[in-house]
């Protein structure tokens, strides 16, 4: 009777054993997703602090510059789609704490984007076709239609020229 108990035992201890390992493992799976997580977010921190940097130099030089007091020309993510801080702005702020999955701007959704010609606002977002919606596509994936002179954000700031002292 005492070894069908130890034998019992012995089985329970190895089985909590495993489990505890798979926990071990599960965790530490978890911390690497985690730390991989973070180093994203101190990313998106160094991009915006450097578009930040780059966008109140180019303020600064502008005014250096102009010595008037015409104000100042507005910027384009797209023909007529102008940078907006209401609806089309490069970081985060108001119910957009993520940019929009085609234009990389924040401020809207994908489903409203300033940047997207306005007959394709609805349509598919894999293939841009009208007649059906993402969930059901098995079409290719196409790139989306963008206004005329689309300039993703990375694009805009390139495009102020090189502010480095």
């Amino acid at each position: 009777m005492h070894k069908e108990a130890l034998a019992v035992t012995k089985n329970h201890s190895v089985f909590i054993t495993n489990i505890l390992e798979n926990q071990k493992n599960m965790n530490v799976e978890a911390l690497t997703i985690i730390k991989d997580q973070v180093k994203v977010v101190e990313k998106a921190l160094e991009n915006q602090n450097a578009t930040l940097k780059i966008l109140s130099q180019s303020v600064t030089m502008s005014q250096h510059q102009k010595n008037t007091r015409q104000s100042r020309r507005p910027l384009f993510t797209a023909r007529n789609t102008p940078l907006s801080k209401r609806s089309n702005w490069f970081h985060p702020f108001t119910k957009y704490p993520h940019p929009c999955h085609l234009c990389q701007y924040y401020g809207h959704s994908f489903k409203v984007c300033p940047n997207i010609q306005e007959a394709f606002l609805g349509a598919c977002r894999q293939c841009w076709s009208l007649e059906h919606n993402t969930k059901v596509c098995k079409s290719p994936k196409r790139i989306p239609p963008f206004k005329d002179g689309y300039r993703n954000p990375t694009q805009l700031i390139e495009s102020l020229g090189n502010f480095s002292s």
